[in-house]
């Protein structure tokens, strides 16, 4: 039997009933750019930061990547409410059956690789991104020569003040977020996302290692470039991005 997952799509009556198309109003400014426009089949998009329910990435989707099929984790999909919104949404399992399916087919699709990890490092004072252990997607991107589009949301840190719990020394990702409007986004601030310009990685079958290394290390600094080029022009002026 199918899982909600894999038979429910997103629906212009679902983005009407939760408001979807027109959360862009919610915040004070929200805006989109893209260094060069995705392609039709084998792209990946990765988002950053995650923050703490990474808004700008997920509703990014239905206005200016429809074609890219949002991937999130099984425990998110799980919650009883939330998880349900992002199903009818059309998020997928990021799970390997379906991140190697989606591959095969040359879909293109998204996900945020710092994950739940990211989201506990999330803060007002810089930005953070955990990715120096999250090399999975290299490996796919490698073995079905996929071009990888990186996405930066500069404001997402900013939505929730946020509290690490004491679950974090047992590597359970826990947080505690708030804001002016308690459990809502602040909605004083601005999203400003920046699709830049893809990451191109050989098409080798069976990465070794060593290339996956090569390569992921390569993107890392190609997301910290990607940053240090718009970072003044949104409001973030001489910090650096932190990456764990």
């Amino acid at each position: 039997m199918e899982s909600v997952s894999e038979y429910c799509t997103k629906t212009e009556f679902i983005l009407k009933v939760i408001g979807a198309k027109h959360l862009y109003y919610y915040f004070r400014n929200w805006t989109c750019i893209k260094e060069e426009e995705l392609q039709e089949k084998n792209c990946l998009l990765l988002g950053h930061p995650h923050g703490v329910f990474n808004l700008g990435f997920v509703m990014n989707n239905h206005e200016y990547y429809p074609s890219v099929k949002c991937c999130a984790s099984r425990v998110l999909l799980s919650i009883p409410i939330s998880g349900l919104i992002f199903k009818l949404l059309g998020a997928k399992d990021v799970s390997a059956k379906n991140i190697k399916n989606m591959c095969e087919k040359g879909e293109n699709f998204g996900l945020i690789p710092g994950g739940f990890e990211e989201a506990t490092l999330n803060t007002t004072k810089e930005n953070r991104l955990y990715l120096k252990k999250r090399k999975g997607f290299m490996k796919y991107a490698l073995k079905y020569g996929y071009k990888i589009y990186p996405s930066f949301v500069f404001g997402e840190n900013q939505l929730y003040n946020c509290v690490e719990m004491s679950l974090n020394k047992y590597k359970l990702p826990g947080v505690i977020a708030y804001s002016r409007n308690l459990i809502f986004p602040d909605h004083t601030k601005e999203l400003h996302t920046v699709i830049g310009k893809p990451f191109i990685v050989p098409k080798i079958e069976n990465p070794t290692t060593e290339e996956v290394n090569k390569y992921h290390e390569q993107y890392i600094q190609f997301v910290v470039d990607l940053y240090d080029r718009h970072k003044e022009k949104y409001g973030e002026g001489k910090k650096e991005l932190v990456i764990y």
